[in-house]
């Protein structure tokens, strides 16, 4: 550049690449511009240079483009094309090679394709067809062959195959028989082929082997065909003839062999079969005649004799025999009893013969034996001849005499006793007659004089007792004795006193057999009954023709209770539940006087807090109690507590001072009233039981009484709860008072159990006038008690039956002697059975022990632990 001042102005240069879109494909901006000293600028110079390639690769492929060959292993390696570009010289491919079809049938595509930096590109292509279908051939021969055996079948030929393509191709191998008759009549068809790896097959190699034997077994046989013998035991043994067969070689023989006649005179005729496998057959024979006709012949003797006893006769003499064929010939003994007229007075013949077992019969050999007894028994008899006593039982037992006999040796007695006049005087003859076999005889006697004059005599008498209300009357049990034995105990009772307390008085008296007699009596004061109740169960409340008594002793029905309930209420109905939770349940006078209080009641179902407002009248509401809506139960209360909580309300209109009742234990004692009307309760006391967990929380709140226990049934129903107190538990207290005092009853009192809540007690009804209490057994009085499960896990199950009457108490303790629980369960009756349920808390759940008592008697005992 040049400058008007400065010699040297600077020249200043820049170049921008633009548009840019690979190495080849862009633009370049150049500029020059020169500045003086003083910053003056000169105009710009610009250039613009312009690069672009679309100039794709020029390809050099020497080779042929479409290949076939037959098998893969002729697919040619894959060549290597190459390219040029203008810009990029030598540009290298990307290779390809993807194929079609199966080994034997297929195609294979190369391609190369060429492409410059800027994306120029060019490609060449390269097919190779593969197809086998050159069938593979076999090598090697079989010819067909005729043989007599199946052992001479020649082993199978050794037959190979080529294959263009597959180096060793698979040779087939088959064998069929056909027109088998039997193991060496068949022909055998064998075949071989080949297939290649493409399954070209080859052509088959057939060959035909054929079977036939018709040759028979030669038989050895070097034995008498023909034999005669005696005896069974001279039959020689069965020989053993031979035989060869030409395929099957030694041959085992079928062996029969058949008789006819008897074993003394009899033919055998052996056979031998021998057949080889084809039933080419042969056989032998041999015939053995047997004949016996020799009788047997006896050994030894004998005599005749004459005795006194049947005893004295001697053994029978041991006679044997021998014979020609029979090595042991039976001896026959025959012996004939004539003349007898007693056991030992008779005559005997006895006889001997053999036979052997051919029938053949030796001579006879006799003996004659005479028998003759005439002598009686001798008696021993040391006794007392005349006894006397004051008592049956006193009575000795009867003494024994003996006798012997010269032929029946010790001898047993004919004994008769015999008596007259009456149990408690009279006469006893007792005689021993002793008999020999044949009639010999003697005979003893005892006399025993029996006379009672003396009474019965008290061994225990009962105490007079006093009684509950209402408890029944039981009497103790006398005990009596007599010196002759058991005693007839009778008993008459009375009742003293027009009002309560009357004095019921029992007189029994004992006799014995023989009208000796002595008396005692027994008094049982029943103290004055506390207050009487009327209520009434919910089903009796769902009755529409349900009638009842009243306090007053009149007649009323259910519904006048109900709507007479109702109508004295503010507004003519009454709530159930609470409105301060808006859970409660209005029950209107028209819900009674127009019957719907019969749909609803008797209810059921489980008890549970309200849902919220309901009303008979609003079937929309129906469901916060709930209800049912099922066609044969529409509006039936489906939660008992809300019905049992409705007959409690309407059992304290009928009877006002029902709510004032004070609840005082967890067992209630009620007795039903004689008649309607009456104040005369019945002699049965029934147990009502009460949940300890609902007693123990109204006491706690300064409300034990049925008002409370009500106002507890609607709080729970208005859905307020108490820590540890389950709505069951609830509705179960409150259908023990509706039971209790159901068609009028008298309150008798409460029992309580002990402090610890988890004991329950069985409910058990006690009767009276036991019949079984009079009867007038002597027996030793225990206490038994059955403890189960044991080992327990969580609770222990005491069952017992009071063999008194009296006060039961459960203690239980621990190995330290610590009491852990107590019940006092209250009185029971003789007889009756009851059971106590015992949950152990888990604390104390070890090894326990208990000591359970009914009055004075007690039964102590230990329980262990189930470990888990």
């Amino acid at each position: 550049a040049t400058d008007n001042c400065d010699v040297t102005p600077g020249v200043h240069f820049s170049q921008e690449t633009i548009d840019s879109t690979c190495i080849n494909n862009f633009k370049v901006i150049r500029k020059w511009w020169a500045k003086d000293a003083c910053g003056n600028t000169s105009d710009t110079l610009t250039q613009l240079i312009t690069v672009h390639d679309d100039v794709k690769p020029v390809i050099t492929a020497d080779f042929d483009k479409t290949v076939n060959v037959q098998c893969l292993k002729d697919i040619p390696a894959a060549p290597k094309p190459t390219a040029t570009d203008n810009c990029n010289g030598d540009v290298q491919p990307i290779y390809t090679e993807t194929s079609s079809g199966s080994a034997c049938d297929s195609t294979i595509t190369r391609k190369w394709v060429f492409a410059d930096a800027c994306g120029n590109c060019d490609s060449v292509t390269q097919v190779i067809n593969i197809k086998d279908n050159i069938k593979p051939i076999l090598s090697g021969s079989a010819d067909d062959v005729n043989v007599t055996c199946y052992k001479d079948i020649p082993a199978t030929a050794n037959i190979s195959a080529t294959d263009n393509c597959t180096v060793n191709p698979v040779v087939y191998f088959s064998q069929k028989v056909l027109d088998s008759t039997c193991v060496n009549k068949l022909k055998v068809i064998r075949k071989w082929w080949a297939k290649d790896a493409c399954g070209n097959t080859s052509d088959t190699l057939k060959q035909l082997i054929t079977i036939n034997d018709d040759v028979k077994p030669v038989i050895t046989a070097g034995f008498d065909k023909a034999v005669n013998i005696q005896c069974l035991k001279d039959i020689p043994a069965a020989p053993k003839p031979t035989a060869t067969d030409n395929c099957n070689g030694d041959i085992q023989p079928v062996y029969s062999e058949t008789g006819s006649g008897s074993a003394c005179d009899s033919t055998i005729t052996r056979k031998w079969v021998f057949t080889d496998a084809c039933g080419n057959k042969d056989s032998v024979t041999q015939i053995i005649n047997i004949k016996d006709n020799i009788k047997p012949i006896l050994s030894g003797s004998t005599n005749n004799i004459t005795v006194a006893c049947y005893k004295d006769i001697p053994a029978a003499a041991g006679l044997t025999a021998t014979d020609n064929c029979t090595i042991k010939p039976v001896v026959y003994f025959n012996q004939k009893v004539y003349d007898s007229t007693c056991v030992n007075k008779f005559k005997v013949i006895r006889k001997w013969w053999a036979k052997d077992v051919c029938g053949n019969t030796s001579d006879t050999l006799t003996q004659l034996i005479t028998v003759y007894d005439n002598v009686k028994p001798v008696i021993t008899a040391n006794f007392n001849k005349i006894v006397y006593v004051q008592c049956q039982k006193d009575i000795p037992a009867a003494p024994s005499a003996t006798a012997t006999d010269n032929c029946s040796g010790n001898i047993q007695p004919v004994f008769t006793q015999k008596g007259i006049g009456c149990s408690c005087d009279s006469l006893v003859t007792r005689k021993w007659v002793f008999t020999d076999a044949c009639g010999n005889k003697d005979s003893v006697m005892q006399l025993i004089l029996i006379k009672d004059i003396t009474a019965p005599v008290i061994t225990y008498k009962p105490a007079d007792v006093t009684v509950p209300c209402a408890s029944p009357v039981v009497f103790g049990t006398p005990v009596f004795s007599d010196n002759c034995g058991a005693v007839t105990v009778t008993y008459l009772d009375r009742k003293e006193g027009t009002t309560c307390p009357f004095r019921y008085i029992r007189k029994w008296t004992a006799k014995d057999k023989c009208n000796n007699s002595v008396s005692v009596e027994q008094a049982v004061t029943v103290s004055c009954c506390q207050a009487t109740f009327c209520s009434y169960t919910q089903g009796y409340y769902g009755n529409t023709n349900g009638s009842a008594c009243t306090p007053s002793g009149t007649s009323t029905t259910a519904k006048q209770i109900m709507s007479a309930a109702v109508d004295v209420q503010a507004g003519d109905s009454v709530i159930f539940g609470l409105k301060a939770t808006s859970k409660y349940f209005t029950l209107f006078l028209g819900d009674i006087t127009n019957d719907n209080i019969f749909k609803m009641l008797p209810g059921g179902g489980t008890p549970s807090a309200l849902k919220g407002y309901a009303t008979f009248n609003k079937t929309n509401t129906w469901g916060n109690v709930p209800l049912l809506t099922t066609s044969n139960n529409v509006g039936k209360i489906n939660n008992v507590l809300l019905s049992q909580t409705m007959s409690l309300f309407f059992n304290m209109y009928v009877t006002t001072t029902l709510k004032n009742l004070t609840i005082d234990g967890d067992t209630l004692l009620t007795a039903k009233l004689t008649a309607c009307g009456s104040n005369t309760p019945g002699t049965t006391v029934n147990k009502y039981i009460l949940p300890p967990a609902v007693v123990n929380y109204l006491k706690s709140a300064g409300k034990a009484n049925v008002s409370g226990l009500y106002e507890l049934a609607n709080m729970y129903l208005g859905g307020q709860t108490v820590a540890g107190l389950a709505i069951g538990d609830v509705s179960k207290a409150v259908d023990a008072i509706n039971n209790a005092f159901d068609k009028c009853a008298t309150l008798v009192g409460w029992t309580r159990s002990s402090a610890i809540s988890t004991v329950k007690v069985s409910t058990t009804t006690l009767s009276m006038n036991d019949p079984k209490a009079m009867e007038p057994v002597i027996e030793e009085v225990k206490l038994n008690v059955t403890v189960f499960p044991n080992p327990y896990r969580d609770k222990l199950i005491f069952r017992f039956i009071a063999p008194i009457s009296g006060k039961v108490k459960l203690e239980v303790y621990n190995l330290l002697g610590q009491q852990i629980g107590q019940l006092n369960y209250g009185m029971v009756d003789k007889g009756t059975q009851h059971t106590i349920e015992y949950n152990v808390p888990v604390i104390h759940r070890d090894v326990l022990l208990y000591r359970l008592s009914v009055g004075d008697l007690f039964k102590t005992g230990k329980a262990i632990h189930a470990k888990e």
